[in-house]
């Protein structure tokens, strides 16, 4: 797995959103892991936004996501939270649907200066353009095998 250095986590923790999401994308597709925030009992943590919307927390390294957890509300939690890597091709296939079927957003990449608040069907959208960039993967992600 990859490690994320020093000067690559101070550099990348203070980007605008836009350079954020461009960096995630890159580095969950080339890497085909991102990172989510599990509680004790195993369900994923999220929150609401301002407007009331449930979402869930997207990292494309573990140590961004320690960052945000101890610099938040969910501090207090952090010795009953796990963050998990999870393989973004199963991501879609175990988690996508529900998400959308329940309204459920994902924030991408949240840090002290906020994160970027998707649908989970736009989340797919743009995970699956990026990951259409790698053929020998895609095909992998659309066989039907089940």
């Amino acid at each position: 797995m990859y490690n994320v250095n020093e000067k690559e986590f101070l550099s990348v923790i203070n980007l605008n959103i836009d350079k954020r999401i461009k960096y995630f994308k890159n580095m969950v597709c080339d890497q085909c892991v991102l990172w989510l925030s599990y509680d004790g009992c195993g369900n994923l943590i999220g929150n609401y936004d301002t407007d009331g919307n449930e979402c869930i927390y997207v990292w494309p390294n573990e140590i961004y996501g320690l960052h945000f957890l101890n610099k938040t509300k969910f501090k207090d939690k952090i010795a009953a939270t796990n963050l998990k890597a999870i393989n973004i091709y199963d991501f879609l296939r175990e988690y996508i649907d529900e998400l959308m079927g329940n309204g459920i957003f994902i924030m991408m990449f949240p840090t002290d200066n906020g994160g970027a608040l998707i649908t989970a069907k736009d989340f797919k959208i743009m995970m699956d353009e990026e990951l259409s960039r790698y053929d020998d993967l895609d095909e992998k992600y659309n066989d039907d095998d089940d």
